[in-house]
């Protein structure tokens, strides 16, 4: 009688844990949460019940979609300057109810997805693809529509003090006349955190003669043979947020401007900055005033190069000769370059100028 009821609880037991584990599942996909924002706090919210509530410094929010296909709500944590994503669900349409200073809708946020707005919103910026819906008992002081792409519904009776869309965005419910249209840049721009770039130089310079940041602009004067593309080099580049946070922000820095870096050109070229998420950060370009070296100090001419018997030595080795120019000075370098990188360096004395010398 004891093994049976043993049995028998046993049996009861695995039920009653494999049911909520089913349960979990299916309430999961069937969960429609909304946003709520208020001074102080912010609330996931589940029907009338908030789901979970955060303290927040701030009413700012930045909805987004994450690589995961769920709803991200970009919030500034109390004591904390930096923004803190917080995951909501993979529901596909989501509602915003509460008090906003600036609401961003990312571009992220793709046209499978919808977001319905019934709030009141200071700045509410439409740079998604996802249709967005404005409620008829939503109030926006400024309606920012920085995407060609957006499709923004306004009900009969959502309160809309300034509109502002790029051309090819589709606005309705809002009259013509009171929809101006501004450049996407400077829309865009102003809803994404701003940043700044710094520069150290590097412990061993092997690319430059003397550069110079502003800022914006990077004036260098490399060394002989030195190309573009490694005039950039000789310095750390850093991109960081020009909050009190002073954030470092990741992403990529390519050339624009030539395609072809291996130019050795003076002239002036864009040097570019992509963060890793253009939805929260704005893109960087660089002014690069670059002079290519004429070796004109002292009038000194290039060394001559030649091959000695073979070009190709053991283990991939090239053995060349050096003829060093008549006017070689103490304390001069001597640089060798292969495909624009420096593979060695010799200082020389005025003993050199005019000699000979081999190169492994």
């Amino acid at each position: 009688m004891r093994n049976f009821y043993k049995k028998m609880l046993a049996a009861v037991l695995a039920v009653a844990i494999s049911i909520p584990a089913g349960v979990s599942v299916f309430a999961a996909t069937e969960k429609n949460y909304s946003l709520n924002m208020q001074t102080g706090k912010f609330q996931i919210m589940n029907g009338t019940r908030a789901y979970r509530t955060y303290k927040v410094e701030n009413t700012d929010l930045r909805l987004m979609r994450s690589t995961r296909d769920n709803f991200l709500a970009g919030v500034t944590r109390e004591n904390d300057d930096d923004l803190t994503n917080i995951t909501i669900s993979n529901q596909k349409s989501i509602t915003l109810n509460g008090s906003y200073n600036n609401l961003v809708l990312a571009a992220s946020l793709t046209s499978d997805r919808s977001v319905v707005v019934d709030a009141k919103v200071s700045t509410l910026t439409v740079d998604c693809y996802a249709p967005v819906t404005i409620s008829a008992s939503a109030d926006i002081a400024k309606l920012n529509v920085t995407n060609p792409y957006s499709v923004v519904t306004v009900e009969n009776g959502a309160d809309i003090t300034k509109s502002y869309a790029v051309q090819g965005a589709s606005v309705t419910g809002v009259s013509s006349a009171a929809l101006t249209d501004k450049r996407a840049d400077s829309l865009v721009s102003s809803t994404k955190i701003p940043t700044y770039v710094d520069v150290d130089e590097r412990d061993e310079i092997r690319y430059t003669r003397n550069w110079s940041f502003d800022g914006t602009t990077f004036e260098v004067e490399v060394q002989s043979g030195v190309p573009l593309k490694n005039s950039v080099r000789d310095v750390i580049w850093t991109v960081r947020t020009s909050d009190n946070s002073d954030k470092k922000v990741s992403g990529s820095w390519n050339w624009v401007s030539p395609a072809d870096p291996d130019e050795q050109i003076s002239g002036k070229y864009t040097y570019r900055f992509t963060p890793t998420n253009t939805d929260l950060y704005p893109i960087t370009n660089i002014t690069v005033d670059y002079t290519a070296a004429e070796s004109k100090e002292r009038g000194i001419s290039k060394p001559g190069i030649s091959f000695e018997d073979s070009a190709h030595g053991p283990a991939g080795y090239v053995d060349i000769e050096i003829s060093y120019p008549n006017n070689v000075e103490d304390d001069d370098t001597l640089y060798i370059y292969v495909d624009g990188e420096i593979v060695d360096e010799y200082s020389l004395s005025r003993s050199d100028a005019g000699d000979d010398d081999s190169f492994k």
